[in-house]
């Protein structure tokens, strides 16, 4: 991605409701992972927001914060992805930073995980409340561009640590998660998706649509010589891949490398 786009890891040490010391991680360049042409939507992993005690009253909080900045052409998609909570108690929560013409909002949609202090009500590929909960994005009005990003979880006291010592929160794209009731315990969700969880984002370049057949570019068509044009999913701009046989960034100039096919 660009340069603009970035994410940073943020750990909150706790001791009862107080914070008693926070540490920043420097900010580093969005990974891209994956590509999904036919919806001019690109794959980007995400850091797992977890709370994990060290006593019933006592822990750590570790969450990552994504910014895709408000000029650039990457938004979150907000019908391909959700906040997933899972723990005994979690509440999950994304704080999403929303652009419109007129101003910035921050929408924040939420779920509530309880177990009601009996883990056994928790069912392996159920996330319907119980031990593991799931929240849609998809905001008041869809023609918002969702561009900065960080997942919540609550700091509650935990009676149970021992053997449930983590909560957590995730916002992931559909389908890249299945719950299982012991993911409730110890620390394995995490070592799990150590690198992260597939978030889809959208992407959109420009205001125009791609060029009709046999009609010319205009200057600023960002699509560059061995590559197709593709318009966006999110009804806004337009998405360069490179074509068949060939590889690399559309957007460079003579970027797509490759030797067609004869």
């Amino acid at each position: 991605m660009t340069d603009s786009a970035y994410q940073y890891t943020v750990t909150e040490y706790y001791n009862g409701t107080h914070i008693i010391n926070t540490t920043r991680s420097s900010r580093q360049p969005i990974q891209v992972t994956g590509l999904i042409i036919e919806d001019s939507r690109l794959v980007i992993d995400s850091r797992l927001t977890s709370f994990c005690s060290t006593g019933a009253t006592q822990g750590m909080r570790t969450y990552q914060l994504t910014s895709l900045n408000s000029t650039s052409p990457w938004r979150l998609s907000p019908i391909k992805n959700f906040v997933i909570g899972v723990g005994l108690n979690a509440q999950a929560t994304t704080l999403i930073t929303v652009v419109t013409p007129t101003h910035t909002d921050v929408y924040d949609p939420t779920c509530l995980s309880r177990t009601f202090n009996m883990p056994s009500v928790a069912v392996d590929g159920e996330c319907s409340g119980y031990g593991c909960c799931n929240a849609s994005l998809i905001p008041p009005s869809r023609n918002l561009r969702l561009t900065e990003f960080s997942t919540k979880v609550n700091t509650d006291e935990n009676s149970q640590w021992k053997k449930y010592p983590c909560r957590y929160a995730m916002l992931a794209a559909a389908g890249s998660y299945v719950f299982a009731a012991k993911d409730m315990e110890g620390e394995g969700l995490l070592n799990n998706f150590s690198g992260g969880i597939p978030t889809i984002v959208d992407y959109d370049m420009g205001e125009q649509s791609c060029p009709a057949p046999g009609q010319q570019p205009g200057p600023d068509y960002a699509c560059s010589s061995n590559s197709k044009c593709l318009n966006s999913s999110t009804g806004r701009g337009y998405f360069c891949y490179c074509a068949t046989y060939y590889a690399g960034n559309a957007y460079l100039t003579d970027g797509c490398k490759g030797t067609p096919y004869v």
